[in-house]
């Protein structure tokens, strides 16, 4: 039987202590500091001492409960003659040097938890709290659950009424200050809505779990902890909070050039019915935007794998509306994460 010495690509279990070999290009390409950093350490050897990890909390994105995760793609390694632990060092670069089980994954590497957050959550989305230094009592929403990187948990509170309506006063103040300086204005461009964006983010508010006592638990909290609580004024509106970021993903097709996400109600529902998906919502149409080249005006969506226990029902339910809701609008806070690549 022949063999051969080969440089391969296989899923192995990786334990700290393990003896690697540092197998980096020549140059990074990318800029000088990466640069010296191959040359310095191109070739050596080294010991696993340790991964990164991802915390994460309530709604994640991919689908993972909360806790701590292993973040899969980096380890911290110390070369052999050194005392520095160098951290997040990327994983392709390395080859395993002991001998390690090979095995088939059976789930994405990101859903590897290691252990419970260093936290417990005492408020999810959509409970309602007060805050504790508020003499009048007023009600808010949590709207999120943020997790600094030392595990502190962060709850972001929706704003109120009357700071909607007082940002929606400020912002229609302004286009007409702008609409009144282009009438007298040669500028083409006087009353162009520039930076008007900036005036239209919700005003949250970030606060600390003794900051805040609760006055009523929301469905993410029973969705989590008891499913038998949850509770909806409408069919609609629950088909609405089974499409919400977090609890479903969207479903993608193929397309000519791009992946296809929107579909006409005809196919959407059919694919719900053979089980490409969970639920129909229509899409979210937002004022003064054109999308051009569109396949039609509804989502299909897919329950995470962790709520799969609750596809039947939701399946029923969104098959027997006549007309599907439309989906909620992300908040700020959700699109301003996702543009900074945080998952």
């Amino acid at each position: 039987m022949t063999g051969a010495l080969l440089k391969m690509n296989a899923f192995v279990q990786v334990a700290e202590g393990m003896h690697v070999y540092y197998d980096c290009p020549m140059m990074s390409g990318e800029d000088f500091r990466s640069d010296q950093f191959f040359k310095e350490n191109r070739g050596k050897t080294g010991l696993v001492k340790g991964f990164p990890e991802k915390f994460v909390g309530p709604l994640d994105s991919k689908g993972r409960l909360p806790g701590v995760y292993i973040k899969p793609g980096y380890i911290h390694v110390q070369f052999e003659g050194e005392e520095k632990v160098h951290q997040g060092l990327n994983l392709h670069y390395f080859i395993l040097l002991d001998v390690g089980q090979t095995v088939v994954p059976e789930a994405s590497l990101e859903h590897q938890k290691v252990r419970d957050l260093p936290e417990a959550i005492e408020f999810w989305p959509g409970d309602q709290v007060c805050k504790v230094n508020d003499l009048l009592r007023t009600v808010r929403f949590v709207e999120d659950v943020r997790i600094g990187d030392n595990g502190a948990l962060i709850y972001v509170l929706a704003e109120t009424a009357e700071a909607k309506q007082q940002r929606q006063d400020e912002k229609e103040a302004e286009i007409a200050r702008r609409r009144e300086e282009a009438k007298k204005s040669d500028d083409p461009l006087a009353g162009f809505p520039l930076g008007l964006g900036l005036m239209d983010h919700p005003r949250t508010e970030s606060r600390k779990a003794n900051d805040l006592t609760l006055v009523t638990r929301g469905n993410v909290y029973h969705l989590y902890h008891d499913p038998a609580q949850l509770a909806f004024a409408s069919s609609e509106q629950e088909v609405g909070f089974w499409a919400k970021d977090g609890i479903s993903t969207t479903v993608y097709g193929g397309g000519n050039h791009m992946p296809r996400w929107e579909w006409p109600i005809e196919k959407a529902r059919e694919m719900v019915e053979k089980g490409d998906g969970d639920l129909v919502i229509a899409s979210k149409q937002y004022e003064n935007v054109i999308v051009t080249g569109r396949g039609g005006d509804f989502k299909v969506r897919k329950l995470h794998s962790c709520f799969a226990q609750h596809r039947e029902r939701v399946r029923a339910l969104s098959l027997s509306l006549a007309k599907p809701p439309v989906e909620e609008d992300i908040s700020f806070g959700k699109r301003a994460m996702a543009l900074l690549g945080d998952d």
